[in-house]
């Protein structure tokens, strides 16, 4: 049994070119590159400014901001980020911390009908069945020896292996960080 991790859904990014009302997010990953990131939130904020500059003459102004999100190993390089335009003038930031719950599928390993058939020394060695790292690959001949503990667990692990879920949950940390021009 293996985990594969589902990617965290988030909605399209919108346009630099769009309106106020549409969040501008920037996600960063452990593989983002830094540079590109700064100039990516530079091209949106100089795009806010340039609206915010065309309606300066309207009663009501919205205060736009680019959000940078990461989560668990991202979150470093988002705080830089979020570090170097704070020391700009005419930027303020905002750090927001939360959790994201994502959904992850537990499959099964093709061509093993489960740990029963495998041979006696190899399902004793496993003990608890965390990695699934037996080298008998559900054949149906004896193994090696201690044929009573076999038995027994022969009995048993089909009721269990019914039992694995066939999605996980799992929490992350998340960062998200606003910036905006003053």
């Amino acid at each position: 049994v293996r985990i594969a991790k589902r990617r965290v859904p988030h909605p399209a990014i919108a346009s630099a070119h769009a309106g106020p009302s549409q969040p501008k997010v920037v996600y960063i990953a452990t593989h983002s590159a830094f540079i590109p990131a700064v100039k990516r939130v530079e091209k949106l904020l100089a795009a806010m400014d340039k609206r915010r500059g065309a309606r300066a003459h309207d009663e009501v102004e919205v205060r736009e901001e680019v959000l940078l999100k990461g989560t668990n190993r991202a979150i470093p390089k988002v705080l830089d980020l979020a570090l170097l335009f704070q020391s700009r003038q005419g930027c303020r930031v905002r750090i927001r911390t939360g959790t994201v719950i994502a959904v992850d599928d537990v499959v099964r390993r093709e061509g093993r009908a489960g740990r029963s058939p495998a041979p006696v020394g190899a399902a004793a060695d496993d003990g608890e069945g965390e990695g699934g790292r037996d080298q008998g690959k559900g054949g149906e001949e004896g193994g090696g020896g201690g044929g009573g503990g076999g038995g027994a667990a022969a009995g048993v692990e089909p009721a269990s292996e019914t039992t694995i879920p066939k999605t996980q949950i799992r929490r992350m940390s998340v960062v998200e960080v606003g910036i905006c021009s003053v």
